[in-house]
């Protein structure tokens, strides 16, 4: 199975587990109902932000929607929960605090060892 249908699984498990309709979890993130249920079948990928506004109106940790990781390959798994773990803890940080983050991960993410793919950036600044 895919992991967005996985994902998605547990989006739609735990909003029936708690009696929460589509159309409501719509209204409480700002999103459309069609949203919803694409999230919830797979259709479309959900960033991160919805992820963790999900996991606010549900009340369930964020870490949770990451389960399907445990069928993944060891390295992709232990990938999957440390990008979790780090979700869980970002979400206690400041607007401001954050943003210093994603600049942070931009910087060590232009840094990262060739892989035979080159950032944009790369690509522009050797041209």
């Amino acid at each position: 199975m895919h992991y967005l249908q996985e994902l998605g699984l547990l989006v739609r498990r735990f909003r029936e587990e708690r009696g929460v309709t589509q159309s409501q979890l719509a209204d409480e993130i700002g999103k459309t109902t069609k949203t919803i249920s694409q999230i919830e079948n797979g259709a479309v990928a959900t960033s991160l932000e919805t992820l963790f506004l999900i996991s606010e109106v549900l009340d369930v940790p964020v870490s949770h929607f990451f389960r399907f990781a445990e069928a993944m390959e060891d390295e992709s798994a232990n990938r999957v929960r440390t990008i979790a773990k780090i979700a869980a803890q970002l979400s206690a940080v400041s607007d401001n605090r954050l943003e210093l983050v994603r600049k942070l991960t931009a910087v060590v993410a232009e840094h990262e060892p060739e892989t035979g793919k080159r950032s944009v950036r790369r690509r522009r600044a050797k041209r």
